[in-house]
């Protein structure tokens, strides 16, 4: 039999090109908190703090591919920038604009990036273990950017073949290693 481990609080975001999950903490009559997790984490490594932010209603989401959230279909290029595109499809369709983001490592990274670029669409920003995109030679972040947006770009043209499947678990964290190495 099926069961589902989903927590009691578990929230779906249904976006133009994604679902998005997350846990949401507090009353609706609170500011809203919208926290963005790390590097191969999910939404529940913020349960711990919401335990101190009583007077506050707070949102964690699990970004594309962790936690409950939908995964990129077929073999979608992994790029830290696609997150600023489901960030801002987010921002989009809460019923409220957050009072602040609060980022950790990679969610702190596309936080700084996104509010640098739209600093009107973010009321304030707390930052954990982050503090910007990582950065290299403007010459190679040109090219990266570049790179990405073609990517994204011919991704959403094009039809999606099948998502990998691995055939064990090790061979799979390899693949990740390798990816992220």
């Amino acid at each position: 039999m099926w069961q589902s481990f989903a927590p009691k609080n578990q929230i779906e975001f249904v976006l133009p090109h994604i679902t998005v999950a997350g846990r949401l903490w507090g009353t609706k009559d609170k500011p809203l908190l919208l926290a963005l997790h790390g590097w191969l984490d999910n939404a529940n490594s913020f349960e711990p703090l919401t335990v101190h932010l009583l007077d506050y209603q707070v949102l964690a989401i699990d970004w594309p591919g962790h936690g409950f959230s939908a995964h990129r279909p077929g073999h979608y290029p992994l790029h830290w920038i696609d997150y600023l595109y489901d960030l801002d499809a987010l921002l989009t369709a809460l019923p409220q604009k957050p009072a602040a983001m609060i980022g950790h490592s990679l969610g702190g990274i596309i936080a700084s990036a996104y509010t640098a670029t739209f600093p009107e669409k973010v009321n304030k920003l707390v930052l954990i273990e982050a503090l910007s995109p990582l950065s290299e030679l403007p010459t190679q972040a040109k090219a990266r950017l570049k790179k990405s947006f073609y990517q994204h770009e011919k991704y959403l043209t094009q039809k999606h073949g099948q998502a990998k499947i691995y055939d064990s678990i090790d061979t799979a964290v390899r693949a990740r290693a390798h990816l992220t190495g």
